[in-house]
This record gives structure tokens, C-alpha cells and sequence, in this order.
């Protein structure tokens, strides 16, 4: 890892750890801190001199405003670090995902679920504890004990461990996209960027818990599970209407892929990818193994249309980057709209 990425490393780190207990500064913070001060006396660019408030400060503003050509080599120069309410931004979230984070902690469970069904071949009930986490963020412990007694012992542990319990006698509002429970932030009610962007947070349903017991997914379960977990299914389900007369599976042999089309001696193969920015899905692919995309035809990456939409010129903007990395993929990578059109034309016959 580089100076400039083990930097941000640090940094983001540091916030994430921040965030959950701010009566001390990690020492991760201290770190990324020392070293940002480095690359700005190299670069004779102003620096912040304390952590609270300068660095909080410095880190609110856009990459390209530090004035650090090494950083915008690595980043692109229009992302913060630190969001609009004070939290780590969604790139870096996910960036941090992807080398490692305090959140991947929280997603142990899923890797358990994932590797328990992958010994003993439950295909089923992986992709009905998939689809169960995504379509229960908040849950009751009546519904959660029903779920977990048709589960094997092991797995309702894995799966009662992606949930967290609510205070009772409390009442919560929940986002109007992905169902978790939202939280006051600067005088608002709010979720995660992308909730915001697409839902309408105007009117907000609450539920009063009373004195029954309610659970919510864990933080990184939401972020990293539900999120993407709502377009995979979402897309599932409409291609089981558009293609009525083709075979379609939802997470085939426990998550090979997302979502496996048949139709005759045809098959598809498609992973839904959902990252924030093209230079992440750019940088996914050139960390990952990519032996199944290989040994498999028709393999389609699809990204979701609203993208494009957030992001102009997502898919322009991603194989630039390949480009860059030097990386070539065997595979196609398009939006939603673009992938139906692709297999329209032979599915559709």
C-alpha cells in the first residue's frame, strides 16, 4: 500500500472509530494526521494543525482543494472524506470495505452463513436467509424466532447475530428505501446517501415499539448486506416476469453469482454491482480473482440505471479506469437498461 492510500487508510479509520466513541481520539486518526501533515510540508500546501476541529475541517473538503497532486492520482479530486453531516462518505466507506474496516467485523456473521452453506451444499436456504435480511431490516423477536426454527442450529445463530435489539418503549422512524431505522443528524431525519437520493423523505412512517422486543440489522449488515441485497432481488424478480419462460435463479449454488438465466442450452450469468463510484468497481475487479468470470459464458456485470444518473458516464468512467490500471476483464460490464437489451435479443426469441 502506498503512503497516499495507507494515509487515507488511517484517516478513514480513525473517523469510522471516531464516529462510535468520540470521547477519545483513535490512534488511528493520530496516525493518518501525522502523515497528511508529511505530504502537505513535501508539497508546501497549508496544513491542519490540530486534529478537532482543523483536521475534521480539512477532511470536508474535496480532495483537489488539498492541493496534493499524489492524492487526486489516486482519488478522484471531487470526493470529501467526511460527508455534508459529519460522517465518513459513502466512497470511503465502501473503499474501506474493500481493504478492510471496523464494519467488516460486523459481516462476519454473513461470511459464516455463506460458508456453512457452502459445506453442506444449502443452496436454498442461503438464498432464503439472503432474501429474509434484506426484506426484514427491522424484525420483532416473535417473526426472527419463527425464521430461525427452520434453520439449521448453526445458521440461526449466524443469522440472529446480523441483528442488533432495539431500546423498548421507544419510538423509531424508518427510511422510506431501505426500511432501517433512520437517525437525527443536524436536525434531520436521515439514512445513507443513497437513500436520499432515492427516496422521498418527506413523509416518514414510524412505529412505536412499545414493550415487544424488535431487532435491527447490525450497521455493516445494512450497509453491506441490505443495500445492495434490495437491487439484487429487486432485478431478480423482474427478470422472472420479463422472462417467463426461462429458468431463473436468485443467488445459484450459495452466491456463485447473483442471479443465473437458463433458457434452453442458454445461460446467463449476472452479478449486480452497486458501488458508488466507477474507479471502486474498477478497483474491485483488479483485487479480485476472476476465475469464474472466466470459466463461465455470458458473464454480465449490471449496474443499476440510477447510477448513471448520480454519476454521469459511470460506464465511460469505468473502463477508463481499467485502462488505466492496465487491466482487461472477460466479461461485459452495462446498466440495467443495457443488459436487458443485450439479452433480450436472445431470450425474447
Amino acid at each position: 500500500m502506498k503512503l497516499e492510500e495507507e494515509m487515507m487508510f488511517h484517516l478513514t479509520v480513525g473517523i469510522e472509530k471516531w464516529q462510535g466513541k468520540k470521547d477519545a481520539i483513535p490512534d488511528e486518526l493520530k496516525k493518518g494526521h501525522l502523515q497528511l501533515i508529511g505530504l502537505c510540508i513535501e508539497t508546501k500546501q497549508p496544513f491542519p494543525k490540530t486534529i478537532i476541529p482543523e483536521l475534521v475541517a480539512f477532511l470536508k473538503k474535496p480532495l483537489h482543494q488539498w492541493g496534493i497532486p499524489s492524492i487526486t492520482s489516486h482519488f478522484d479530486g471531487d470526493l470529501s472524506v467526511i460527508n455534508e453531516f459529519g460522517e465518513l462518505s459513502d466512497y470511503f466507506q465502501e473503499w474501506l470495505e474493500m481493504v478492510g474496516s471496523i464494519e467488516n467485523e460486523q459481516q462476519k456473521s454473513m461470511k459464516k452463513i455463506l460458508e456453512y452453506c457452502t459445506k453442506h451444499s444449502l443452496c436454498n436456504e442461503y438464498t432464503n436467509i439472503r432474501r429474509f435480511l434484506t426484506e426484514h431490516p427491522i424484525i420483532d423477536s416473535i417473526s426472527l424466532e419463527a425464521f430461525k426454527l427452520n434453520l439449521h442450529h448453526d445458521l440461526a445463530a449466524f443469522v440472529e447475530n446480523c441483528y442488533e435489539k432495539l431500546k423498548p418503549f421507544h419510538e423509531i422512524s424508518i427510511c422510506p428505501y431501505c426500511g432501517w431505522t433512520l437517525e437525527r443528524k443536524k436536525g434531520q431525519l436521515t439514512c445513507t446517501n443513497l437513500c436520499r437520493e432515492l427516496a422521498d423523505f418527506i413523509n416518514i412512517q414510524t412505529i412505536e415499539l412499545g414493550s415487544q422486543t424488535y431487532y435491527r440489522l447490525k450497521k455493516g449488515i445494512q450497509r453491506f448486506v441490505l443495500l445492495p441485497g434490495i437491487v439484487e432481488i429487486q432485478w431478480f424478480d423482474h427478470l422472472k416476469k420479463r422472462y417467463k419462460d426461462a429458468e431463473i435463479s436468485l443467488y445459484p449454488k450459495v452466491d456463485e453469482f447473483d442471479i443465473l438465466i437458463k433458457k434452453g442450452d442458454i445461460s446467463f450469468h449476472v452479478d449486480v454491482k452497486d458501488y458508488t463510484h466507477p474507479q471502486l468497481l474498477a478497483d474491485y475487479f483488479a483485487k479480485r480473482n476472476s476465475k469464474k468470470y472466466m470459466e463461465n459464458k455470458n458473464v454480465i456485470i449490471v449496474v443499476p440505471d440510477y447510477r448513471e444518473r448520480l454519476k454521469p458516464g459511470y460506464i465511460k468512467q469505468f473502463y477508463e479506469r481499467l485502462n488505466d490500471l492496465g487491466l482487461e476483464i472477460p466479461f461485459q460490464v452495462k446498466l440495467q437498461r443495457d443488459s436487458l437489451k443485450l439479452m433480450d435479443l436472445v431470450l425474447m426469441m
